[in-house]
């Protein structure tokens, strides 16, 4: 299970893009675009992840509010052309969320997603923690950080999967203006190998 996550609470200007920052560049790599797709109603637009080999994925999201209730559905284009959607359902309650992704993969299954989670907010940084659940009740949780000062951003996830592995990410992006921004990351997997590459997004 590959996972990624925002609430649909509402964040000030720098927080929304710290927070858009954060979850796409966790996804910077091939792998983690189910994570982009499972946790992360924020993102809106398209963005493009580049790994090592230079091989690219594009994320197409679309996200609607209504109320206290977020719908987002995200569609990835692999580079062998193949793809993967899905459709999330998020509720806001007080700076907590709850929310449900059905995820269709490459190969045509079906997955199903549940998620909780809690938001917290200190200056320009954000955090974000929870759990995500899978129908056979085995749990990752999930610790999201991010943080932009003069236009410059950090962010940092952190996930620890059913058998205690981890899988960390830290990022840096720059704001280029116009809802577009461009950064770099490393990935640290659960085998302990460490992945670089580059995102784009454009609103």
């Amino acid at each position: 299970m590959k996972l990624l996550i925002k609430s649909p609470i509402k964040l000030s200007p720098k927080l929304e893009f710290a927070d858009k920052f954060t979850k796409s560049g966790l996804n910077l790599l091939q792998g983690f675009v189910v994570s982009l797709m499972v946790i992360s109603p924020a993102l809106a637009g398209e963005t493009t992840l580049t790994g090592e080999n230079g091989k690219t994925t594009t994320v197409n999201t679309n996200r609607v509010n209504n109320g206290d209730t977020t719908t987002v559905n995200r569609n990835v284009i692999y580079p062998n052309n193949s793809t993967s959607t899905s459709t999330g359902n998020f509720t806001n309650g007080n700076g907590s969320y709850t929310g449900t992704v059905d995820l269709i993969n490459r190969n045509g299954n079906t997955n199903n997603y549940n998620l909780n989670g809690q938001i917290t907010k200190d200056g320009n940084t954000r955090q974000n923690t929870g759990t995500i659940t899978v129908i056979n009740g085995r749990q990752t949780t999930f610790n999201n950080s991010g943080s932009c000062t003069n236009g410059t951003c950090t962010g940092d996830r952190n996930l620890t999967f059913p058998n205690s592995k981890t899988r960390n990410t830290s990022l840096t992006g720059q704001r280029l203006g116009n809802g577009t921004y461009t950064g770099t990351g490393t990935v640290t997997g659960r085998n302990g190998k460490t992945r670089s590459g580059s995102f784009s997004r454009n609103r």
